[in-house]
């Protein structure tokens, strides 16, 4: 290809870094973006850009090497697992958990399937904050059975309730079926054969280098960047196993994203099935789209006019927010990594995206 067939690309390419650069210095000097985020078209990254400190108190800047606790993408990562041991015919997603763990929840277990802990649908009741203080508690099965009631406050599949117990359930089960524990499962099945050297789980008593700093003030997108910021009290990760404790770098997160794209993780079929919306549960505000096997299906009508489908899974532990945002019709994707709740993601997200596709 000629240089001047090349120019309008590179020009077009330097305008939207433009463009985006100039949205999230904004957000970051109004004290409402600390973290890295990470732009790509069709795997390429267009837009890296990394604001704040990854530690405030030693002022160490937030790089492209900065890990984040991820928190909830956590779950994307689970429901790739329990979708590579179906495929291995090491479970069935429609089977209830008694099939697999008869004596965890014993009264409850025989009418929830493994289908419906994926789809937050199980009825189980929540999770308790100070649950993830007490003390770590890093086997799924240890947790439910210490702290999970055996009892449902809905029948199972008739409604959607997030929630973080159905996930660290589905860890006991692939803890199980595997003989193994879940990290290890996870550092086969997707850390080793994608090379995924700064993706790993969070355990209160490592030692984990350039991991970032947790701080909060619960403003989400509706403070100053006068506001004081706190210092989180850190829970015990571990206890989120797969429901919220693996740590990722942006640039180890679009890996994944992209193997997904590849079919290096999941077959085609399995693909279809874990983002086929499950629109029998209803729309869900919370999640702004419907339930889906690990994330959320959700349209997002552009200034065009185009209805553009987004697969969207967030996360939030304190002061660790984290958005992933997947265009899969076009091969976009939008990674946001924040050590600060200061950010309304949500938002940021939806203008990173109208600047992904302009009139």
């Amino acid at each position: 290809m000629s240089l001047l067939l090349l120019l309008p690309f590179a020009v077009c390419a330097q305008s939207l870094q433009k463009r985006l650069d100039t949205l999230l210095q904004g957000y970051h000097h109004r004290g409402q973006l600390e973290g890295t985020v990470l732009v790509a078209r069709k795997g390429k990254v267009v837009y890296q850009g990394h604001f704040g400190y990854a530690n405030r108190q030693f002022k160490v800047p937030i790089t492209q090497d900065t890990r984040f606790p991820v928190a909830s993408i956590t779950k994307l990562y689970a429901a790739i697992l329990v979708l590579q041991l179906q495929e291995e015919k090491k479970l069935d997603i429609h089977q209830p958990v008694f099939t697999y763990l008869p004596d965890l929840l014993p009264v409850v277990n025989k009418r929830i399937t493994l289908q419906q802990l994926l789809l937050h649908s199980s009825g189980l009741p929540g999770d308790k904050v100070p649950d993830y203080y007490a003390r770590s508690t890093p086997r799924p099965a240890d947790f439910i059975r210490k702290n999970v009631k055996d009892t449902l406050l809905s029948e199972p599949g008739s409604r959607f309730r997030y929630n973080n117990v159905d996930y660290i359930l589905l860890g006991a089960v692939i803890e199980k079926v595997t003989g193994k524990r879940w990290e290890q499962v996870l550092q086969e099945k997707v850390l080793a054969p994608l090379q995924l050297v700064n993706t790993g789980v969070v355990r209160q008593q490592d030692v984990i280098p350039q991991l970032a700093y947790g701080y909060h003030n619960y403003t989400f997108g509706t403070g100053t960047a006068q506001d004081t910021l706190f210092n989180d009290e850190t829970p015990y990760f571990e206890n989120y196993a797969t429901a919220g404790a693996i740590y990722a770098t942006a640039a180890e997160l679009l890996r994944v994203d992209q193997a997904l794209y590849g079919n290096r993780l999941l077959s085609p079929a399995a693909i279809t099935l874990m983002y086929t919306p499950v629109k029998e549960l209803g729309y869900n505000k919370y999640a702004r789209g419907y339930p889906a096997l690990g994330s959320y299906i959700n349209s997002v009508t552009l200034a065009s006019g185009k209805t553009l489908t987004v697969i969207e899974r967030r996360g939030n532990i304190n002061g660790f927010n984290s958005s992933l945002l997947r265009c899969v019709e076009d091969n976009n994707t939008i990674i946001l990594l924040c050590n600060t709740d200061t950010g309304n993601m949500e938002k940021i997200g939806d203008d990173i995206l109208r600047r992904l596709y302009p009139l």
